[in-house]
Formats: structure tokens, C-alpha cells, sequence
């Protein structure tokens, strides 16, 4: 028993042997792999920090998932919009890029004034780049003062 299973793992693993041919020596057909789609539910976008411009955030999975993003995403899509109100059409929020952890930092421009609003928004993207459906905004208040790049100082 223990041959024939090594056995049929070898004729499975030969990619010359079609399904006719699998099914005349009683193996069952190769499955075809079905790609993950991205998931339906959005995410959850905590601020868990604004210092300057650079806004701290948490991603997690939505009410029903357990783990911090769901299975088969490659992570989550981060957007952001200055103004005084959320946008209702997604083509102005600026995208931030895809953030794989649960926790990133996304840096505004020194353009921003202080004070200003900002909206934050995420949506899970599948490993084949399918965009799942963007959370409601988040409103974060940005604090003043441009973040200059840190000099290393010689001793």
C-alpha cells in the first residue's frame, strides 16, 4: 500500500501523464488550483499614533476574522485624503502603497498645514492583486511641524 501511494505521487508529479490516463489506473484527476479572491469584508484601521505628519496605524481583520488579515491576502492597500470632509468618490484619496504588517506609518507631505484633517482608509488586495471593498475613512487631526530628515552626528 504504502509503494502505491509513493507510486501515485510519482505519476501525479509527472506533467506528461493526462487526466485520461490517470483515470485508466484508478487515480482521481489533478485539481486544478483555484485562486484566493480578495476578501469582502474591509478592514479595521485603528490610529494608534500621530507625531508631526507621520500618522501610526493598526490593520486587523474585520468583525468576523479572527487573524489580522484574512487568508490568501497578500495585505492591505492604504489611502489617504486631506480635507475638511471624507471624500464620496474614491478617485481623490492618494494611495499610500500596500502594507503587509499590521502596524505602519504613513508620512504626509510638509505641505499639509497643521491642524489639518486627514482621512485614512485601507482595503485587503488578494496575492493576485485583487482590491477587496475599502473600510469608512478614519479622521485623524495632523500635529504641526515638518519631519526633517534625522543627521547622523560623528563622535
Amino acid at each position: 500500500r504504502d509503494m502505491g501511494k509513493l507510486l501515485a505521487r510519482i505519476i501525479y508529479a509527472t506533467q506528461g501523464v493526462p487526466d485520461a490516463q490517470l483515470a485508466e489506473l484508478g487515480l482521481l484527476r489533478r485539481r486544478a488550483p483555484r485562486p484566493i479572491p480578495a476578501a469582502t469584508e474591509p478592514p479595521i484601521v485603528e490610529v494608534t499614533g500621530v507625531t508631526a505628519r507621520r500618522v501610526t496605524i493598526r490593520i486587523r481583520g474585520g468583525e468576523h476574522q479572527a487573524s489580522r488579515k484574512p487568508h490568501g491576502s497578500a495585505g492591505a492597500f492604504i489611502y489617504w485624503f486631506v480635507g475638511p470632509a471624507a471624500p464620496t468618490d474614491p478617485r481623490q484619496y492618494w494611495c499610500e502603497g500596500l502594507a503587509t504588517r499590521a502596524t505602519t506609518d504613513i508620512l504626509l507631505p510638509n505641505d499639509v498645514p497643521s491642524g489639518a484633517t486627514a482621512w485614512i482608509a485601507a482595503a485587503w488586495v488578494s496575492q493576485r492583486g485583487q482590491r477587496g471593498n475599502a473600510c469608512n475613512p478614519v479622521q485623524v487631526t495632523i500635529q504641526g511641524g515638518p519631519i526633517l530628515p534625522q543627521v547622523a552626528q560623528s563622535s
